[in-house]
């Protein structure tokens, strides 16, 4: 887990260069399902129980997730949404188990939600950005994190593809926008509907 947070660490900031480099282009905004199923009636566990996590995860928790994150944009111009403390909400009973949602926001308009497994793993990444709220320079913002999250889940043998699978910088917040790619550490849908861009990262399928 150790491992595998430093390799994400290193990852971040090395996509975070080119993210920078790129951020006057136009940004996109991903839509669609924060990445979870429809809920299904299931008897609920007894109150103080935890309902076991089933699906899949990333193999490290939220905390090295978040700290992560935060030092990669603490070393940026970057506004870094991770070094404050995030909105947290409780899932009980979701499709798979029980889940905490953490929310940092980013910047006015747009946010990052870090899904965990109730006192476990990371299972998912998702951010999302409101063209009718986001300014110029905060679009731009929104574009930056979505290529640091995207380059940070992927290897360098296969950004080429996600980019191109994705085409967030084309797609930007174009309604009706449904791009999917399937990495070898990550999945990932960028989907735009009514103005709302949402970036979901799940482990690979």
């Amino acid at each position: 887990m150790k491992k595998l947070s430093c390799l994400l660490t290193l990852s971040l900031c090395l996509t975070l260069t080119a993210a920078c480099g790129s951020a006057s282009s136009d940004q996109p905004a991903p839509t669609g399902d924060p990445g979870q199923s429809p809920v299904v009636a299931v008897s609920a566990p007894p109150a103080g129980e935890v309902t076991p996590y089933t699906g899949a995860t990333f193999g490290l928790s939220r905390s090295a997730m978040a700290e992560a994150m935060s030092n990669t944009f603490s070393s940026s111009d970057l506004p870094n949404a991770f070094e404050n403390d995030p909105d947290i909400s409780e899932l009980p009973d979701a499709e798979n188990g029980d889940l905490v949602a953490y929310s940092y926001s980013i910047c006015p308009g747009a946010s990052c939600i870090l899904y965990e497994a109730k006192d476990s793993e990371l299972t998912q990444v998702f951010l999302t950005g409101d063209s009718s709220q986001l300014s110029e320079s905060d679009a731009k913002v929104f574009g930056s994190y979505l290529a640091v999250v995207t380059g940070g889940f992927s290897s360098s043998e296969e950004i080429a593809s996600l980019d191109e699978s994705l085409d967030i910088a084309n797609a930007a917040f174009t309604d009706g926008t449904m791009n999917f790619f399937n990495g070898e550490s990550a999945s990932f849908s960028y989907i735009v509907t009514g103005g709302l861009a949402m970036l979901t990262v799940l482990p690979p399928l």
